[in-house]
């Protein structure tokens, strides 16, 4: 599993050279470009990974592939273009993280594998307006009474595209990955897990919306490889090579 990981961050590294190039530096090291903990948390076994893969690189069309990983998909990776406004690409489609049908999904190890959350709908209401898209025209909505919060739309792997909040002044729709930037964990200012989620309202004896609660799987955009995934592939016995030809359609391996 670390080897695989190894593989595809150098990957998704050699991918995005220069894409911050007008600040000086190719990456960021939190989650708008992974996830890099700095120096003081590498040891010897990812130091071992490294050696192992030196110059191994995952590669479509001759170029190294952007290798997104997240932490745990819940049981079913993304197909990119469903969650960001990307184009079709090939080697991140939605594979489900189990052997078959019937066995467990390999991610079950995580904590995340399934969460819930729950608001008071005066608290929710307030987490929208602090961070829900600025500018968005369907804002004012938020200025009346929670109604209902509803799925809208979902994408083909089962994540949500489109979530409708409804009060008494109006409609306002969150779309894709942004949802879990609009939607915080209570008491925190954390983004929510992932988008793979159930939503409803829980009402009080006259109907009224008391509280939201939300059920979901997975921790992290869910596309490409899923971390604790690849845990539990790899303690299945698969070796990093099978790993990352399972998260990875599409691809090869190449030595740079």
């Amino acid at each position: 599993a670390v080897k695989a990981q190894a593989v595809a961050a150098r990957s998704y590294t050699l991918a995005y050279l220069g894409r911050r190039a007008e600040l000086g530096f190719d990456l960021y090291a939190s989650v708008e470009d992974q996830v890099y903990a700095g120096k003081t948390l590498e040891n010897p076994q990812s130091d071992r990974a490294l050696d192992a893969t030196r110059g191994e690189v995952l590669v479509s069309d001759e170029q190294p592939i952007h290798a997104l990983y997240s932490s745990a998909c819940g049981g079913r990776t993304a197909n990119v273009e469903d969650v960001w406004p990307w184009g079709w690409t090939p080697y991140l489609r939605s594979v489900r993280d189990a052997a078959g049908l019937d066995s467990r999904p390999y991610c079950s190890l995580s904590s995340s594998f399934r969460w819930r959350e729950e608001w008071e709908a005066p608290a929710f209401l307030a987490m929208l307006k602090q961070y829900a898209p600025p500018g968005d025209a369907t804002a004012s909505a938020l200025q009346g009474d929670l109604l209902d919060v509803r799925v809208a739309r979902r994408s083909r792997c089962g994540r949500i595209q489109d979530l409708a909040v409804s009060t008494a002044a109006g409609d306002l729709i969150l779309h894709g990955d942004r949802v879990r930037w609009a939607l915080r964990r209570p008491g925190t200012s954390a983004i929510l897990r992932s988008s793979f989620f159930k939503i409803g309202v829980l009402r009080d004896d006259v109907g009224r919306a008391a509280k939201v609660i939300a059920s979901g799987a997975g921790n992290g955009h869910g596309i490409g490889l899923c971390q604790w995934g690849a845990m539990g592939m790899a303690r299945a016995g698969s070796g990093y090579r099978e790993i990352l030809g399972h998260y990875y359609k599409a691809t090869r391996l190449a030595r740079m």
